[in-house]
C-alpha cells in the first residue's frame, strides 16, 4: 500500500500553498494595522509638517481612518485642523474611494478568514486519514511555488510600478475615484508612496520571520522521513 499516495500530495501541497496566503495576508494587516509603525513612518517622511498638522493631530487622524478600516466606525467625516484652521479632512471623492477602499480590505478578511478554515479542514483530513508526512513535502513543494510567483510580480512591480499600480486599481476598483490629485486631495498626501514601498518591506520582513523557520523544519522532517 501507497503510503503516501497522490491524492494526499496534493491536499498537503495545496493546504501549504493556503497556509501561505494567509500567512501573508496576516503579516500585512499587522503592519497597516500597527499604530506605533505609521506614526514612525509619518514622523520619517515628515507629513504632518508638509500638509499643515502637528504629528500628534495626523496619528489622531490615521487612528480614524484605521479604525473606518477595521470596521469600527462608519464613516471618515472627520474635522482637522491645517495650517491653524479647522477644515474637513476630506472631500466627496476621497470620502467615496474609500469606501471602496473598506470593502476591499473588508473582502480580504473574508478571504483570509476563508482560506483559513479550507487550510484547517485539509489538514484535518491528513490527521485523519493518518497521512499527516506528505505535510512537509507538500510546504516545501508550495513554499517554491509561492515564493516564484511572488518574485514574478516583484519583478512585474520594480520593471514599471506605474502600470501595475494603474493595473491593480483598475482591476480592483470599478470607477476612476482613486484618481485623486496630490495638489488638492489630503489622502493622497497622507500616503505617499514611500510609505507603501515600506509597508510592503516590512511586511516580506514579517513573513518570513515566520515562514524561514517553517521552511527549515520542514525540510530536516522531510529528510528524516526519506531517510
Amino acid at each position: 500500500m501507497n503510503k503516501n499516495p497522490a491524492w494526499a500530495k496534493i491536499t498537503a501541497f495545496i493546504a501549504g500553498f493556503l497556509f501561505l496566503i494567509v500567512l501573508f495576508l496576516t503579516c500585512f494587516q499587522l503592519t497597516v494595522f500597527n499604530r506605533s509603525f505609521v506614526s514612525k513612518e509619518m514622523e520619517k517622511y515628515g507629513v504632518a509638517e508638509r500638509i499643515g498638522m502637528t504629528d500628534e493631530a495626523l496619528d489622531e487622524l490615521y487612528d480614524e481612518m484605521l479604525k473606518y478600516l477595521e470596521g469600527k466606525r462608519g464613516d471618515l467625516n472627520i474635522r482637522v485642523v491645517r495650517y491653524g484652521q479647522e477644515t474637513d479632512a476630506f472631500y466627496e471623492k476621497e470620502l467615496l474611494h474609500m469606501v471602496d477602499v473598506e470593502a476591499l480590505f473588508h473582502g480580504g478578511f473574508l478571504l483570509r478568514n476563508a482560506l483559513a478554515g479550507v487550510t484547517a479542514i485539509l489538514i484535518m483530513v491528513l490527521f485523519v486519514k493518518k497521512q499527516q508526512k506528505p505535510l512537509y513535502g507538500g510546504f516545501l513543494a508550495a513554499s517554491g511555488f509561492f515564493i516564484v510567483a511572488v518574485g514574478i510580480l516583484t519583478y512585474l512591480l520594480t520593471r514599471d510600478f506605474d502600470r501595475t499600480f494603474i493595473r491593480f486599481h483598475e482591476i480592483f476598483f470599478t470607477n476612476d475615484l482613486w484618481q485623486l490629485d496630490y495638489a488638492s486631495d489630503l489622502l493622497m498626501n497622507i500616503v505617499p508612496e514611500t510609505f507603501s514601498q515600506d509597508v510592503a518591506i516590512r511586511t516580506v520582513i514579517t513573513f518570513a520571520a515566520v515562514w524561514i523557520p517553517l521552511l527549515i523544519a520542514s525540510a530536516v522532517l522531510y529528510a528524516k522521513k526519506r531517510k
